[in-house]
């Protein structure tokens, strides 16, 4: 989100140097769409690898999720494509407008991932990028795979996760329960553990609790 601001910020320096004091209603709307061309091959160039990626390690759902952004990637190549084609082919001043229409898709874009990286972390986005699980068609328990943060963490994200694993019944595997590491040659306090230093106690019981619910049988 910080990148998406500092370049916000600079593009906009630079369409101030190139504006040059024009409103944005005086760029060529084929210059504008046109413009859109190298965003394009970089949308279909990232949904490739990540269907790659999926592919590679047998999540096909992951794939089939981006087989529809590939596609739509390649519609907007194809427009974005044509719009340039037509305004080189009547434009006196091609490479000032084509200039100005980068910076202006590279402020919307980045207002668009400032705006996604807040909406990001909601907990209904939580769940919506869980579906491809099909937590609630599941026919089979599913365990959830050994995590952990520091005790008494009080952020949104670890609260969405310890709310999905409640809301979804989800069994799982907490790390760590040990209140102490051996760490160079000698005995630290294990940010991570559910347990005081001499495992007389319970690190922070409010914590605890929220965590495994206390109406649960443990």
């Amino acid at each position: 989100m910080y990148a998406a601001i500092v370049i916000f910020i600079f593009s906009s320096l630079l369409l101030i140097c190139v504006d040059a004091g024009q409103p944005f209603c005086c760029l060529d709307v084929n210059a504008f769409i046109g413009s859109f061309v190298p965003f394009a091959v970089l949308w279909i160039a990232v949904a490739c690898v990540k269907l790659s990626i999926a592919r590679g390690i047998g999540c096909e759902t992951i794939a089939a999720e981006s087989t529809p952004w590939i596609i739509v990637g390649i519609c907007l190549l194809l427009a974005s494509a044509a719009c340039l084609l037509s305004f080189a082919m009547t434009a006196v001043d091609i490479i000032l407008p084509l200039v100005k229409g980068l910076l202006h898709w590279t402020r919307i874009l980045c207002v668009v991932v400032i705006i996604l990286s807040y909406v990001a972390e909601t907990y209904w986005m939580v769940l919506d990028d869980l579906r491809r699980w099909r937590l609630e068609e599941r026919s089979v328990p599913v365990f959830v795979g050994e995590f952990g943060t520091v005790v008494g963490d009080s952020t949104v994200q670890w609260g969405y996760l310890n709310q999905v694993l409640h809301d979804f019944e989800l069994d799982f595997a907490y790390w760590a329960v040990n209140g102490r590491k051996w760490h160079n040659g000698v005995w630290e306090t294990e940010n991570y553990g559910l347990l005081t230093y001499n495992y007389s106690d319970l690190s922070n019981k409010n914590w605890f609790d929220n965590l495994f619910n206390p109406t649960d049988d443990i």
